[in-house]
């Protein structure tokens, strides 16, 4: 992907993700504080455990992970059946917006439309987060790069949005001086 000119850290990704125009209104409060909720939740599991805990606090915090792993499996193979996931595509994504493409420019959403976006920040958990967003740029003539702006975040989802982007791109440099070493 060509560079997105954006305030602030940007992340590229592979997750599953969707578009459409035709959705009611998606910045009630009731999802915007479920998009806040599930972000920070997100957000500490990926948090690494502390050096300072000890081995019988390691292995309960073990077990309680394999349980929740396992019921999470149960849960996504429950959802997926109901509705068949996007494929993973793509992505970078910051606080203010997302860039993805697509394969021509009539499956691309025109510049200045007002879409909704929906992805999937974790594979594991398969719960959306929902944003509304607005294209502000397209650039390609088969293949169509696609930039979109968040519109009408609530600040909690703001904040939750920018937390979960810094998180993700603190893990992938840790992982890249890991791979380096």
């Amino acid at each position: 992907m060509s560079d997105w000119h954006e305030p602030g850290l940007v992340v590229d990704v592979e997750m599953a993700m969707h578009w459409w125009t035709d959705m009611p209104d998606v910045t009630v409060p009731a999802v915007a504080t479920d998009n806040a909720r599930i972000l920070r939740a997100l957000s500490s599991l990926r948090d690494a455990p502390s050096d300072a805990e000890d081995e019988h606090s390691r292995r309960e915090l073990a077990q309680i992970n394999a349980r929740l792993d396992l019921l999470l499996d149960l849960v996504a193979e429950l959802h997926f059946r109901q509705r068949p996931p996007s494929l993973p595509r793509p992505l970078r994504l910051s606080s203010q917006g997302i860039v993805w493409w697509e394969e021509s420019a009539e499956a691309a959403p025109g510049e200045g439309e007002e879409i909704v976006v929906e992805f999937i920040p974790e594979s594991a958990i398969p719960k959306a987060i929902t944003l509304p967003a607005r294209v502000v740029a397209q650039h390609g003539d088969s293949a169509v790069e696609v930039h979109a702006r968040w519109r009408e975040l609530s600040a909690a989802e703001a904040d939750e949005l920018a937390r979960w982007v810094f998180r993700r791109h603190r893990q992938d440099r840790a992982q890249e001086r890991a791979k380096g070493d």
